[in-house]
């Protein structure tokens, strides 16, 4: 019987681990022309590189240098990070403050949104 009940214990929580937490919330990211993100500046300094030395890393440097960013400095952990292009509906213009033509959407506990939004994130539902 103990045994039974250890297997039924054992199988309940490989199960529930197996199912992802319904608190988990899609936020995006766009940067604008003519302003470096926060973690690209502190990449920058980091580094002693420029924004051309940015855009020379791969797709997959540039997110790995975000989550960390996001999970170091703002302590927001990323469960997923995804870059696309803008999508068709959002213009791009070469004045400041306008969309660079890139998003980046990332996938973090609800609990954070607040300071995600505080730190430029946008809710993803909110944009549609």
């Amino acid at each position: 019987m103990k045994r039974l009940i250890i297997v039924f214990t054992m199988t309940i929580l490989l199960f529930t681990s197996c199912l992802g937490p319904s608190n988990r919330i899609l936020v995006s990211y766009y940067p604008a022309q003519c302003w470096a993100t926060a973690w690209e500046e502190l990449w920058f300094e980091e580094n002693d590189k420029t924004m051309t030395d940015w855009y020379a890393l791969s797709e997959n440097q540039r997110l790995d240098i975000i989550e960390t960013y996001v999970e170091d400095e703002l302590n927001v952990g990323v469960f997923e990070i995804h870059h696309y292009p803008l999508p068709p509906d959002r213009g791009v213009c070469a004045a400041c403050g306008c969309p660079r033509g890139e998003h980046y959407e990332l996938l973090i506990e609800e609990r954070n949104l607040d300071l995600m939004q505080f730190n430029g994130f946008s809710l993803v539902e909110e944009e549609e």
